[in-house]
């Protein structure tokens, strides 16, 4: 009988879509994304991008507040926009940003194919990918406990 609960117990969580954050390499869907990123500015002849761990900091800040307080925004509740909390890090220049969220149910696979897809078919978020000035980005990715992804791009 005790195994019997056990193993429903089991069952049912395993039927979530909890993705605890130290089971998720966050680094190499970062590095995809900014790889992609690459490759899509190389396809319209501009310059690659740098990887900025500074940005990439920032960026993985406001992935996580986003994460932690349930929202979806590139302002903050309290009103911090990306530019200030690039300044509050110490980064002095223009900034960009593209935000992306998805509930994965689990599947975490293809999650930098998502957000670039996403990205790339909104010319807003295109156009920031495809900003002839940026020299940097950084990439910031959280999970929250439901599974629900959140990836934020800061350029620079």
């Amino acid at each position: 009988m005790k195994i019997a609960v056990i193993v429903a117990i089991c069952l049912i969580l395993a039927s979530f879509s909890f993705i605890p954050q130290q089971l998720v390499d966050k680094n190499s869907i970062a590095l995809e994304i900014h790889e992609d990123t690459n490759s899509e500015r190389i396809k319209a002849g501009l310059h690659e991008l740098q990887y900025n761990p500074q940005l990439a900091k920032v960026a993985e800040g406001h992935s996580d507040d986003m994460a932690q307080r349930n929202y979806f925004d590139h302002v903050t509740p309290e009103g911090l926009e990306p530019v200030h909390r690039a300044r509050n890090a110490g980064v002095k220049c223009e900034v960009g940003e593209n935000i992306f969220t998805v509930e994965l149910w689990g599947n975490r696979d293809r999650l930098a194919y998502r957000a670039m897809s996403g990205w790339m078919d909104s010319e807003e978020h295109k156009a920031k990918i495809l900003h002839e000035s940026y020299m940097q980005e950084g990439i910031g990715i959280a999970f929250n406990y439901w599974g629900v992804a959140y990836v934020t791009q800061n350029f620079c």
